[in-house]
C-alpha cells in the first residue's frame, strides 16, 4: 500500500508471478511423485526375485506340456546361441539336407541360418521329442520332485530332480540334473552334455 491506501501498483504484478512459479514448481513435483508412485508397482514386480527351484519347475511343466515355447523362453540366451554352435553343420555342410530337415524342419542351407536362435531351439526340441510318442507319454503322467540345487560358483547352480512313472505294467524312477545360469534376478536353463555329443556326431557325418 502507498500512503493513499491503494496498491502498489508495480510490485504487485511482480508478486503474482512470484505465487504463479511456486504453484506451477508444486505443480510439477506433484506430478512427478504421482507417475513415480504409478510406475514404481509394476517395476518392483518386474524385479522380484525367482528361484533355481521355481524356474526349474516352470521349465519342467512345459517339457510334459509340450510347450516348446515356454521352454525356449526359459533357456538361457547363452546355451540358445551355444546350440546353434552345436549344430553348426547343420547350417555349413550342403550333404545334410535331411538331416536338417528331420532335426530343424528346413532343408536348405539358406533357410537354417534364417531360423532365430529361439526358433533353432523350439525346432529342435519339438522334433526330437514331439515325435517320440512313449517318451512324451511319460513326461505328461510321470510325477517330478524337485530335490534341491548345488550351487557352482555365484552364478551357477544344478537342478536335482526325480520323475517318476507308474502303471500297471511298469514302474519307472529317473532321477536327472538340470543346469542354470543367472540371468538378472532369475535363471535360466543351460544345455546338457547330451547336445554337445550330438554336435560331434553331425559333424562326423557331414566329413563322410
Amino acid at each position: 500500500m502507498d500512503y493513499t491506501g491503494q496498491s502498489n501498483s508495480r510490485s504487485a504484478p511482480a508478486e503474482q508471478r512470484k505465487e504463479a512459479m511456486r504453484l506451477l514448481r508444486l505443480s510439477a513435483a506433484n506430478v512427478a511423485l504421482a507417475l513415480l508412485t504409478v510406475l514404481a508397482t509394476p517395476l518392483a514386480t518386474q524385479q522380484a526375485t525367482e528361484t533355481p527351484e521355481q524356474v526349474a519347475a516352470r521349465y519342467l511343466h512345459a517339457l510334459s506340456a509340450q510347450q516348446w515355447d515356454s521352454m525356449a523362453f526359459l533357456m538361457h540366451p547363452y546355451a540358445l546361441h551355444q546350440l546353434r554352435d552345436v549344430l553348426a553343420p547343420l547350417f555349413e555342410a550342403p550333404s545334410l539336407d535331411g538331416a536338417r530337415e528331420e532335426l530343424l524342419g528346413v532343408r536348405s542351407i539358406s533357410a537354417a541360418k534364417a531360423l532365430s536362435d529361439t526358433a533353432v531351439f523350439t525346432a529342435f526340441i519339438a522334433r526330437g521329442l514331439g515325435s517320440q510318442s512313449q517318451l512324451m507319454d511319460f513326461l505328461r503322467k510321470a510325477k517330478i520332485q524337485l530335490i534341491g540345487h548345488v550351487p557352482e560358483g555365484r552364478d551357477t547352480v544344478h537342478i536335482v530332480y526325480r520323475m517318476t512313472f507308474e502303471d500297471s505294467t511298469a514302474a519307472i524312477s529317473k532321477m536327472d540334473v538340470f543346469s542354470m545360469l543367472r540371468m538378472g534376478n532369475t535363471w535360466r536353463g543351460l544345455l546338457s552334455a547330451d547336445f554337445r555329443m550330438l554336435g560331434a556326431m553331425l559333424r562326423r557325418q557331414a566329413r563322410t
